[in-house]
């Protein structure tokens, strides 16, 4: 068996090097992983587990970058879906509030927890490309598979918000019905609060993941998004314009 401490054998990583920045991109050799080494199979004794379900929040990079290294599909789709479904339920609270009773606001629910579960999809795929692309544009060398990845991963921050995005559908429906209490709509002011907080670090989350994915700097990462999100936001203003919608 060879000897970690072989001075042929690569150093030992310290699985704490981003403790300091989180948004620091890890080296490859500093992550604990299995590698081969001069014909020898070598595995870090000092690799620590990672939980991305908790990690993705404060170390996007590092926490992509374990995930790319060892199965960039793992769970790639079970996290759009449900952040597409969290997604979906959030914008419709309104619409949803309006169902005349509880059986007809839980089928419209579903409906349109399936829409979100398509659309995010659709939209992971055609995200990918256009983060592969127009990340090329500031000098990134990711593929459309890791781009996809990376922007499934901070989708986590979304899929945390499912059981907010139902408690502000269900309490939305009572507060309608009941508009004298004001603890409900205390209630929706404080899950508002936190479903828009939670928003925005995801936006800074993506940067984090897209700059590991694409192997550049966050700040190329933020114009890469800025970027794509202008410009699809532009077309959508165009198309509701040109439609007379706006």
């Amino acid at each position: 068996m060879a000897n970690p401490s072989d001075p042929q054998l690569p150093p030992q990583p310290d699985d704490d090097h981003d403790a300091s920045n989180p948004f620091e991109s890890p080296a490859a050799s500093e992550l604990p992983s299995v590698t081969e080494f001069s014909g020898v199979r070598y595995v870090s004794r000092r690799a620590k587990p990672v939980n991305v379900l908790t990690s993705i929040w404060i170390r996007p990079r590092v926490t992509v970058r374990r995930v790319l290294d060892r199965d960039p599909g793992r769970h790639v789709l079970l996290i759009t879906v449900l952040s597409g479904i969290s997604n979906a339920l959030g914008n419709s609270v309104q619409s949803l509030g309006k169902a005349p009773d509880l059986g007809i606001l839980l089928a419209a629910s579903l409906y349109v927890a399936a829409i979100g579960a398509v659309v995010s999809i659709l939209l992971l795929y055609v995200g990918s490309w256009l983060f592969t692309g127009v990340g090329r544009m500031f000098g990134g060398v990711g593929h459309t598979n890791e781009l996809r990845t990376a922007i499934a991963y901070a989708n986590i921050i979304s899929m945390w918000c499912l059981p907010l995005t139902l408690c502000a559908v269900v309490v939305f429906w009572h507060a309608l019905r009941d508009p004298q209490n004001q603890t409900l709509y205390n209630v929706l002011v404080a899950i508002g609060v936190v479903l828009i907080i939670c928003g925005v670090w995801q936006f800074v989350v993506l940067c984090g993941t897209v700059a590991e994915a694409h192997q550049f700097s966050v700040v190329s990462a933020f114009l890469t998004t800025l970027l794509i999100y202008s410009v699809v936001f532009g077309l959508v203003f165009l198309i509701f314009w040109s439609t007379g919608i706006v």
